[in-house]
């Protein structure tokens, strides 16, 4: 009985041991400003229909992926940052590119630019023309 007792004692330490909250210290969790590497686009679009573009972005871990896209538009110009959201414990420290579809729906016909964020001051920008709609007889 004595050494059943000794062995739940030193299980029940193990245990404790194994799951203490010292793994935490290694999670994260936040957001930042990923760098756009590459955006595959089209040169031409129709007024009014979908247009998918392939952006890709790199993450400073194995943790980081997509967010969500932060737009703003002056005139016919519209800038575009990828934010990454870094969710995990024990993310392996590599820069890893990641790929996400940027879906562009143009309104009116002409050239729109499309800038996106890769550095502070530096962009990777795509012009797309944008024509009518033909109309089938």
């Amino acid at each position: 009985m004595k050494k059943k007792s000794i062995f739940i004692l030193f299980l029940s330490t193990l245990l404790f041991i194994a799951c203490s909250d010292d793994d935490e210290q290694d999670c994260i969790n936040y957001e930042e400003l990923a760098n756009v590497t590459n955006v595959e686009a089209p040169e031409t679009a129709t007024v009014n229909e979908a247009v998918d573009l392939t952006v890709t972005f790199q993450v400073q871990n194995a943790c980081g992926e997509f967010a969500r896209f932060d737009e703003s538009m002056t005139g016919t110009t519209r800038t575009i940052a990828v934010e990454a959201i870094y969710d995990g414990c024990a993310c392996a420290q590599v820069i890893t590119s990641r790929t996400v579809t940027y879906t562009f729906t143009p309104q009116t016909v002409g050239e729109h630019v499309l800038v996106f964020y890769t550095a502070p001051d530096e962009f990777v920008e795509v012009t797309i023309t944008v024509e009518e709609q033909t109309v089938e007889e």
